[in-house]
Protein backbone atom coordinates (compact mmCIF):
# COMPACT_ATOMS: atom_id res chain seq x y z
CA UNK A 1 0.00 0.00 0.00
CA UNK A 2 2.80 2.43 0.81
CA UNK A 3 4.54 1.53 -2.44
CA UNK A 4 1.41 2.47 -4.41
CA UNK A 5 1.16 5.78 -2.60
CA UNK A 6 4.87 6.41 -3.25
CA UNK A 7 4.38 5.77 -6.98
CA UNK A 8 1.46 8.22 -7.09
CA UNK A 9 3.47 10.88 -5.25
CA UNK A 10 6.42 10.45 -7.59
CA UNK A 11 4.16 10.91 -10.55
CA UNK A 12 2.85 14.24 -9.20
CA UNK A 13 6.17 15.64 -8.04
CA UNK A 14 7.87 15.74 -11.42
CA UNK A 15 9.45 19.09 -12.16
CA UNK A 16 7.28 21.35 -14.27
CA UNK A 17 8.83 22.20 -17.62
CA UNK A 18 9.39 25.84 -18.46
CA UNK A 19 8.80 25.20 -22.15
CA UNK A 20 6.27 22.85 -23.69
CA UNK A 21 7.30 20.43 -26.38
CA UNK A 22 6.00 22.79 -29.09
CA UNK A 23 8.21 25.65 -27.79
CA UNK A 24 5.50 27.70 -26.06
CA UNK A 25 6.05 28.97 -22.54
CA UNK A 26 4.38 26.89 -19.84
CA UNK A 27 3.48 29.88 -17.65
CA UNK A 28 0.19 31.14 -16.33
CA UNK A 29 -0.20 34.86 -15.73
CA UNK A 30 -2.65 35.54 -12.91
CA UNK A 31 -2.70 39.02 -11.39
CA UNK A 32 -1.11 41.62 -13.64
CA UNK A 33 -3.51 44.52 -13.08
CA UNK A 34 -0.84 47.02 -12.05
CA UNK A 35 1.39 45.87 -14.90
CA UNK A 36 -1.43 46.48 -17.36
CA UNK A 37 -1.67 50.12 -16.31
CA UNK A 38 2.10 50.52 -16.62
CA UNK A 39 2.09 48.80 -20.00
CA UNK A 40 -0.74 51.05 -21.18
CA UNK A 41 1.17 54.17 -20.12
CA UNK A 42 4.41 53.21 -21.86
CA UNK A 43 2.77 52.05 -25.10
CA UNK A 44 0.35 54.95 -25.72
CA UNK A 45 1.20 57.89 -27.95
CA UNK A 46 2.77 61.04 -26.51
CA UNK A 47 -0.29 63.10 -27.33
CA UNK A 48 -2.60 60.76 -25.42
CA UNK A 49 -0.18 60.60 -22.47
CA UNK A 50 -0.03 64.41 -22.27
CA UNK A 51 -3.81 64.60 -22.58
CA UNK A 52 -4.26 62.13 -19.69
CA UNK A 53 -1.72 64.03 -17.58
CA UNK A 54 -3.41 67.38 -18.29
CA UNK A 55 -6.92 66.06 -17.57
CA UNK A 56 -5.70 64.41 -14.36
CA UNK A 57 -4.01 67.65 -13.27
CA UNK A 58 -7.15 69.71 -13.89
CA UNK A 59 -9.36 67.13 -12.18
CA UNK A 60 -7.17 67.01 -9.07
CA UNK A 61 -7.05 70.80 -8.82
CA UNK A 62 -10.82 71.13 -9.21
CA UNK A 63 -11.28 68.46 -6.54
CA UNK A 64 -8.95 70.20 -4.11
CA UNK A 65 -10.44 73.62 -4.81
CA UNK A 66 -13.88 72.23 -3.92
CA UNK A 67 -12.41 70.72 -0.76
CA UNK A 68 -10.80 74.06 0.17
CA UNK A 69 -14.14 75.77 -0.37
CA UNK A 70 -16.03 73.17 1.72
CA UNK A 71 -13.71 73.20 4.72
CA UNK A 72 -13.16 76.95 4.63
CA UNK A 73 -9.42 76.54 4.88
CA UNK A 74 -8.63 79.57 2.78
CA UNK A 75 -10.54 82.12 4.84
CA UNK A 76 -7.25 83.47 6.16
CA UNK A 77 -5.99 84.34 2.67
CA UNK A 78 -6.41 87.98 1.79
CA UNK A 79 -6.95 87.62 -1.96
CA UNK A 80 -10.25 85.75 -2.09
CA UNK A 81 -13.36 87.86 -2.37
CA UNK A 82 -16.47 85.72 -1.87
CA UNK A 83 -18.77 88.50 -3.10
CA UNK A 84 -17.33 88.23 -6.61
CA UNK A 85 -19.00 85.83 -9.01
CA UNK A 86 -15.59 84.35 -9.95
CA UNK A 87 -14.52 83.39 -6.43
CA UNK A 88 -14.33 79.68 -7.37
CA UNK A 89 -11.46 80.57 -9.72
CA UNK A 90 -9.64 82.02 -6.71
CA UNK A 91 -9.95 78.65 -5.00
CA UNK A 92 -8.74 76.94 -8.17
CA UNK A 93 -5.77 79.30 -8.35
CA UNK A 94 -4.95 78.63 -4.71
CA UNK A 95 -5.18 74.87 -5.32
CA UNK A 96 -2.94 75.08 -8.39
CA UNK A 97 -0.44 77.24 -6.55
CA UNK A 98 -0.31 74.78 -3.66
CA UNK A 99 -0.19 71.68 -5.87
CA UNK A 100 2.72 72.96 -7.97
CA UNK A 101 4.59 74.20 -4.85
CA UNK A 102 5.11 77.63 -6.43
CA UNK A 103 4.48 79.42 -3.19
CA UNK A 104 2.43 82.33 -1.99
CA UNK A 105 4.97 85.13 -2.08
Amino acid sequence: MDKERLKINRRHTRPIRLLRRDGELNLQKDSLNSFRVFNLLITMTWQRLFLYAFVSYIFLNVLFSILYWQIGGVECLSGIDRTSKYWIFDFFFFSTQTFTTVGYG
